[in-house]
């Protein structure tokens, strides 16, 4: 059996084509593996897509709340050098002591 993409806890980007007024970043607060069901204000729910459905606490009207794979994207760390800094890295020739620096700078 295939492994959700997102896990219970991470916090995801939704970027919803029908519900754009929800677009954002959301914490996963549940997983629901094909074929599982779950009860959605006491209505039971299957998830029947064929891949893993989440369940972000954002609710819409006339959307159940739980989202599949396609409308939600991984959030990504922050890079570890400035816009600055990669402008002088990028500048040629950079100097070895210059980017010394930059790497104790990071550290």
């Amino acid at each position: 059996m295939a492994q959700p993409k997102f896990a219970v806890g991470e916090i995801v980007i939704l970027q919803s084509k029908r519900f754009p007024e929800l677009n954002g970043e959301y914490p996963v607060v549940d997983v629901l593996a094909p074929g599982e069901s779950a009860r959605v204000d006491g209505v039971p729910l299957v998830n029947d897509q064929g891949g893993f459905g989440y369940n972000l606490g954002c609710r819409a009207v006339g959307h159940s709340g739980w989202w599949c794979e396609s409308a939600l994207r991984k959030r990504h760390q922050p890079g570890e050098y400035s816009w600055k800094d990669l402008k002088t890295i990028l500048q040629l020739p950079v100097s070895r002591k210059e980017l010394a620096r930059l790497d104790r700078e990071v550290a």
